[in-house]
């Protein structure tokens, strides 16, 4: 419903193919056989690179080769929301931030919401804070694992390091179960790795988490040892049991979530589908609308069992990779 206003936005996009690298053969063998399913889920010319020739796409042998996936696009995530704000703005909509709601109570005409001080009436309510919901709507908090991802930039390169290592300037990833992803900063002149964390409290979590980040670069990139960290930063995303997103409705308030690590382009287009059916304008029926949304006995929104869950992946991965 924003498109076309969103268009004019100043949005950097980075147009680029992904590539994702097997840690193993068997997971190099494993992509080869889902080569004709993905040509066909998006029409694009998917294609393997073989190890032999694996440096015309990223400057390691930590990989056994990986697949080529044209068609992928990067984009600048705060600018884009920051677009997407000011298309809404241009609609008529008031954006009030800093506040936190507290409660949302039914009434009546539809619903009360608390906002810090303020209470204001609303005929619907729509729910799209993904893993930040927490505590105020216990449905969602305890069907959504929030789970942190944290990403980190080494400081300037020399032109030739990252030509070196990243020849195309593509999106890139590994196919590890605990995935780590990079990609070149906008300017091309930084590398951008992100990956899980070891802690999500304490005073030293910055430091931990940048050094464990660090260390998986170094997996993949060994030349980076005396390359310097210049920024960490970490956010949450959401998760669900069934590994699907969700979109629905359950005791008169709208909700959109659990979009498991794929939320900029997904969140987008549930948004437009959730507001037809608030509207009552919907054309046809999302095949995520009303799907069964299941929790787990024992889980009420804090992932107690994600340390171990973790170290169960990474377990997994070093014993493939040996």
């Amino acid at each position: 419903m924003l498109g076309q206003n969103v268009a004019a936005v100043n949005i950097i996009y980075i147009i680029s193919v992904l590539f994702r690298g097997a840690v193993t053969p068997r997971a190099y063998d494993a992509m080869g056989a889902q080569l004709e399913r993905i040509r066909k889920v998006m029409p694009c010319d998917a294609h393997l690179v073989p190890r032999a020739q694996q440096h015309g796409e990223i400057g390691t042998d930590f990989y056994h080769g990986g697949l080529a996936i044209p068609g992928y696009a990067g984009l600048h995530p705060a600018r884009y929301v920051a677009g997407l704000a000011q298309a809404a703005e241009r609609a008529g909509v008031t954006i009030i931030g800093g506040i936190r709601v507290t409660a949302i109570e039914r009434q009546a005409a539809g619903f009360r919401v608390s906002a810090g001080s303020k209470q204001i009436d609303a005929k619907q309510v729509l729910l799209a804070t993904n893993s930040y919901t927490g505590p105020l709507y216990p449905f969602l908090q305890r069907r959504i694992i929030p789970i942190r991802s944290a990403i980190i930039a080494t400081e300037p390169l020399p032109s030739a390091v990252m030509s070196r290592l990243m020849p195309k300037r593509r999106m890139l990833a590994g196919s590890q179960r605990v995935v780590t992803y990079f990609r070149p900063s906008p300017d091309g002149t930084r590398i951008l790795f992100g990956g899980r964390v070891l802690k999500v409290t304490g005073e030293d979590v910055v430091e931990t988490n940048a050094a464990h980040l660090r260390k998986q670069m170094l997996q993949v990139f060994p030349e980076l040892t005396d390359a310097g960290i210049s920024h960490y930063w970490h956010g949450q995303t959401g998760f669900t049991f069934d590994k699907l997103p969700h979109l629905g409705q359950h005791e008169g308030i709208y909700y959109a979530c659990g979009y498991n690590g794929t939320g900029i382009a997904r969140a987008s287009w549930f948004g437009h589908k959730i507001a037809h059916r608030m509207l009552g304008t919907e054309d046809q029926p999302s095949a995520y609308a009303d799907l069964p949304f299941r929790s787990r006995h024992l889980y009420y929104g804090k992932p107690w069992f994600l340390p171990l869950a973790v170290l169960y992946y990474e377990m997994r991965d070093r014993w493939d990779q040996r």
